[in-house]
């Protein structure tokens, strides 16, 4: 046998039919037909109506696996495999923006600490914000300036990532530079 498949129309369709049905119920019965229809077609019009959720909460699911599938990178996997997971009442712990573990009051780097970048730049932290907020959608965010003046910010996981601490005797000793 051939896969039947369901397009996005399918709960539609099975919808119209319901409602076609539903008219046929409420009076444009054709002369003739038996009482007993009507039953027959209450039965069928709460069957067509029953697929019909059906194939939408299928097409919810399959939204969710495609979104899935097209995720960009390990946080937005993990949120999407969450949102399906949570689809079918299953727990999920949801990563955060920070580098998937909370931090710890000694990794917070520190106003004019210096740092040097994984591509060898150095720069001077100006600022981290956010450090109260327990949203995923306001992380902690450390904002730096680099040697050409340039302001630059990323979440503190990033930026311990790729960042390395220089301490101010290696500065002045010239083995920061």
């Amino acid at each position: 046998m051939g896969e039947m498949k369901c397009n996005a129309q399918g709960g539609n369709w099975y919808r119209g039919a319901a409602n076609w049905l539903e008219n046929r119920l409420n009076g444009t019965l054709v002369q003739g037909e038996p009482h007993d229809d009507r039953a027959m077609m209450r039965e069928a019009m709460a069957k067509l109506n029953q697929a019909a959720d059906e194939i939408d909460r299928l097409h919810h699911v399959e939204r969710l696996a495609a979104r899935f599938v097209s995720a960009k990178g390990r946080y937005h996997s993990q949120q999407a495999m969450c949102d399906l997971m949570e689809h079918f009442g299953k727990p999920c712990v949801r990563p955060d923006k920070q580098g998937d573990k909370p931090y710890r009051e000694s990794e917070l780097p520190k106003v004019w600490e210096s740092y040097r970048h994984k591509n060898g730049a150095l720069y001077r932290v100006e600022s981290v914000s956010n450090m109260d907020s327990g949203r995923p959608e306001y992380p902690v965010t450390v904002t730096y300036r680099g040697e050409d003046g340039r302001l630059w910010s990323k979440t503190l996981g990033e930026f311990l990532r790729k960042m390395t601490r220089v301490s101010e005797e290696a500065l002045e000793r010239g083995e920061g530079e």
